[in-house]
């Protein structure tokens, strides 16, 4: 198992997020989960981590989702993940992303809460349209 705050570090690995803001939020999740976990198994990180691959489609879910610009619950956000990944995502991982991410306190996630996370981690290993098209351009049917 990681703790919890080594999976938070984790997702901030490549944001664009500043370090004392970081820190801000790690300490949140911190705070509000002392004591009442385990940390995060292998396996919760590895499903967890399938989503972040799916990250266009669950961009494109939580858009059509937030019709009214509210956010999305997390259970919500469950059925998305769970959707994206074909299998049960941990509910704890997500707790431990709504501490996280909810800057409001609203347990709603919007994409701008979201996107300054995910949608970078996407891009900083390669996942942007651009390298996507490319390779698939090369491919010969």
């Amino acid at each position: 198992n990681i703790s919890e705050t080594d999976f938070c570090r984790h997702l901030f690995y490549s944001s664009s997020i500043s370090q004392k803001r970081k820190e801000k939020m790690i300490k949140l999740v911190e705070t509000e989960l002392k004591g009442k976990s385990d940390g995060i198994s292998f396996e919760s990180f590895k499903t967890f981590y399938n989503v972040l691959f799916g990250g266009a489609d669950l961009e494109r879910a939580m858009f059509f989702l937030d019709s009214e610009k509210q956010g999305v619950t997390s259970d919500e956000f469950i059925k998305i993940a769970n959707w994206v990944v074909g299998r049960d995502v941990d509910p704890h991982v997500v707790e431990v992303l709504y501490c996280l991410l909810d800057e409001n306190g609203d347990r709603n996630l919007s994409t701008k809460e979201f996107s300054p996370v995910f949608f970078s981690w996407r891009n900083s290993r390669g996942f942007e349209k651009g390298a996507l098209s490319v390779s698939l351009g090369n491919m010969k049917f």
